[in-house]
């Protein structure tokens, strides 16, 4: 979205405010949405070439969706984030964010490791040999950092019946560096993926930003492959699954996907119903309450993140957290009080499955056609101020 329409579109009405994490721990509008168009206004009104001083503004964000999602005026605040984050990263750039660049570009993945699957993940056999049609994305931060999470997503697979190949070279989807504001090297990097996964139909991906990015990206540089998160292929299986989990359970509904695409709002609660005992981090509009690791900013305010954690679970009784985020799982990890986990380590399965990824979900279909459009309340208000002002000046 073009700054100036999004200035003079923005009602300042507040409502995003109240549903940004970074605002609920530093309770400064500076750093609010509103705020960030309040800075975006004061940079065009003034000329300025370089917001330089209004850095951490714009830093200072999970780009988790919640204030573009409950915006009355749809303004799209993340994309105006991350396009003067690419502005700041010319003129005032942070080490943290360059030393991801560097080792994406060095070693393809951000964690400056060279190292390749876990070993059971390569269990599993390559395209060329078994001509396998759907691929298994690990993703960076799984693949370099959270082993164990491979190990259960690659069990679950093969009981479901799910016939699928891994890539011990695989590339590093993007999305961490369109994030940061290297817009143009994750373009790059998305392009040059299109010749590898375009020899795949599906690709099942474990990581909100890898489903993001291959979604989106991907799609508008030529691919031809159907992306989906593991949480579909759970939903798809629930009526055969059953949790192994028996004490209550708090899941971490993944802000990344289910605030950029609506079919998770019917997904997430079928998927909860496997658990007896569940709450989710949905609040009282059934937005997600983020858990503060997304949007790089574990790089750039790390007192922040554990701020946030502690503002989210300040009323949660249940000592087991289970989440479909690599991200949150990092986060929570670093929670000694709390047992967290990926979902498909808490899944045990009941019966005869197997899971044809071929198949429409027509529930999908319906509920995001036959979905209520979002009732701009602010405008109804001014159009009824307005029609009342004219009632009043026809009736004089």
């Amino acid at each position: 979205m073009n700054e100036v329409k999004a200035t003079h579109k923005c009602y300042k009405c507040g409502m995003c405010m109240f549903h940004c994490p970074v605002y609920s721990v530093y309770r400064n509008e500076v750093y609010s949405p509103k705020g960030k168009i309040n800075a975006i206004d004061s940079i065009i009104n003034t000329k300025r070439n370089n917001p330089d001083d209004l850095s951490g503004i714009f830093r200072e964000c999970n780009l988790c969706h919640h204030c573009t999602k409950i915006c009355p005026a749809e303004i799209d605040k993340t994309e105006l984030v991350i396009k003067y984050r690419a502005q700041l990263n010319k003129t005032k750039p942070v080490g943290n964010y360059e030393a991801i660049l560097s080792n994406i570009k060095k070693n393809g993945n951000p964690y400056s490791s060279n190292g390749g699957l876990h070993k059971n993940a390569t269990k599993t056999q390559g395209i060329e040999k078994e001509k396998n049609r759907t691929l298994l994305f690990i993703g960076c931060t799984i693949r370099h950092k959270l082993p164990e999470i491979v190990d259960s997503v690659v069990s679950f697979l093969d009981k479901s019946g799910i016939d699928f190949t891994v890539l011990d070279d695989e590339p590093c989807c993007g999305n961490i560096l369109n994030n940061l504001g290297f817009i143009q090297d994750a373009r790059i990097i998305a392009k040059r993926n299109i010749s590898i996964l375009n020899k795949f139909d599906k690709i099942i991906t474990l990581c909100p930003g890898c489903y993001n990015m291959l979604k989106s990206h991907n799609g508008s540089a030529g691919a031809k492959f159907e992306v989906n998160h593991i949480l579909e292929i759970i939903h798809k299986a629930r009526n055969q699954l059953e949790s192994n989990l028996k004490e209550p359970v708090f899941f971490q509904v993944p802000c990344h996907i289910y605030n950029t695409d609506k079919k998770f709002e019917k997904i997430i609660p079928d998927v909860m119903s496997i658990f007896k005992q569940a709450s989710t981090s949905l609040d009282v509009t059934n937005a997600p309450k983020c858990c503060g690791a997304g949007g790089g900013m574990p790089l750039y305010d790390k007192e922040y993140v554990m701020k946030r954690l502690d503002i989210l679970l300040q009323n949660e009784p249940a000592q087991n957290i289970v989440t479909a985020c690599p991200f949150c799982y990092l986060n929570f990890k670093k929670l000694e009080s709390r047992q967290v986990s990926y979902i498909t380590e808490n899944l045990d399965i009941t019966g005869d499955i197997k899971i044809d990824l071929r198949s429409t979900d027509e529930s999908f279909q319906n509920f995001t056609q036959n979905k209520e459009e979002k009732v701009n309340l602010p405008m109804i208000l001014v159009k009824y101020k307005a029609s009342s002002k004219l009632k009043k000046i026809f009736n004089q």
